[in-house]
């Protein structure tokens, strides 16, 4: 008994032991290292990342160049028909002709008759009239012919019916109102023909205004105007003005 009971307390006191030294041991923590980043170390990594995806870029549309020019040059060597070199022409030697050598026969001198040259008689000398009687006189001769012939019937025509000419201008003129809004003044002067049916022909701008909407409007009111105007008995010309400012 005594034997068993001293076997017992000795692993006991063994047991006490090897726990006490456990607890008693200090525990070694290892400290973690830390690492403080500042800004200027960010930012050359973000710098270095970017220079690293450029390069990568750069390497990636070179590779996508080299590839599309080779496709492009296997294309043009299907394309490209084969240049044949032309045959060399030979040339064919014309036979040379002989010059037929023609003797010329010497020309005959001939023989003009003699004209017998007539002594002619002296002129008489002219006697020349003055100058300004012959002017004169062609003068009075054409307009007693334009007298005769009837070319002074258009000063007539325009003195009888001149206050009616006016008159239907005058009732068809107006001032265009672009022209009005935007201040366009001037004077147009229109020449036409009258015709012995009462229509008008020949319509001539003599002289123009600057501005292109008061010439048509012009030509315009004429052409209205002109349906009232007395036929003549034979085709009368007119030199009618347009006047165009604002009061």
């Amino acid at each position: 008994m005594k034997n068993s009971l001293t076997a017992f307390i000795i692993s006991l006191l063994v047991h006490i032991s090897v726990f006490a030294a456990i607890l008693y041991t200090p525990i070694q923590i290892k400290e973690k290292e830390t690492v403080i980043l500042s800004m200027n170390m960010i930012s050359e990594i973000v710098q270095t990342k970017k220079q690293v995806e450029q390069k990568q870029e750069v390497t990636t549309k070179k590779q996508k160049k080299q590839v599309e020019e080779k496709k492009i040059e296997k294309i043009q060597k299907k394309v490209e028909p084969v240049k044949k070199e032309p045959k060399p022409v030979k040339k064919i030697k014309k036979p040379k002709l002989k010059k037929k050598i023609v003797k010329k026969e010497p020309k005959k001198e001939i023989k003009k008759p003699v004209q017998k040259v007539r002594k002619e008689k002296p002129v008489e000398e002219v006697k020349k009239e003055p100058v300004e009687k012959i002017t004169s006189q062609k003068k009075q001769e054409e307009s007693i012919k334009r007298v005769k012939s009837g070319e002074n019937y258009q000063e007539k025509y325009i003195k009888t019916n001149l206050e009616s000419i006016i008159a239907a201008i005058k009732k068809h003129k107006n001032y265009p109102y672009l022209a009005k809004k935007r201040g366009f003044e001037g004077k147009v002067v229109i020449q036409c023909t009258i015709m012995a049916n009462g229509k008008i022909k020949d319509i001539k701008i003599i002289d123009e205004c600057k501005y292109d909407i008061l010439n048509k409007n012009s030509i315009k009111i004429l052409k209205l105007a002109s349906k009232e105007f007395e036929a003549p008995k034979k085709d009368v010309q007119l030199t009618i003005p347009f006047n165009y400012y604002l009061n």
